[in-house]
């Protein structure tokens, strides 16, 4: 397990949610900030609670909590975006080595890196 964040996650900066949704709207941008703290804004994340921190848990596996629930995150990076599969609730990924019970939300959200004016 990696010990918390550095400058060089491919996490840290700003994401925008180019689809959005009813909930979150079009062009909705979430923050990911070095102190492990997010604003989960372009993330539908609606009965499920406020983001509170995250956690780089090692190659493209991140640890996303909630005042509600915690989510077991894979991304996938490319130059400018990058794809986030949440499953938040009571979840154990199946590279933990054991069952898994049903899944109370899974979701998968395509960001692309913000680019301030």
């Amino acid at each position: 397990m990696l010990s918390g964040a550095t400058s060089e996650d491919p996490l840290i900066g700003s994401w925008l949610n180019p689809q959005g949704d009813d909930f979150i709207g079009t062009g909705a941008v979430c923050d990911f900030f070095p102190n492990r703290a997010w604003n989960g804004d372009c993330i539908n994340l609606y009965g499920y609670g406020s983001p509170t921190t995250w956690e780089r848990l090692g190659d493209n596996r991140y640890f996303f909590a909630t005042t509600g629930h915690k989510c077991w995150v894979d991304a996938s990076f490319s130059d400018d975006g990058t794809t986030l599969s949440l499953r938040c609730g009571s979840y154990r990924p199946s590279w933990m080595g054991t069952i898994q019970p049903p899944v109370p939300l899974a979701q998968t959200v395509t960001l692309v890196r913000y680019r301030y004016p």
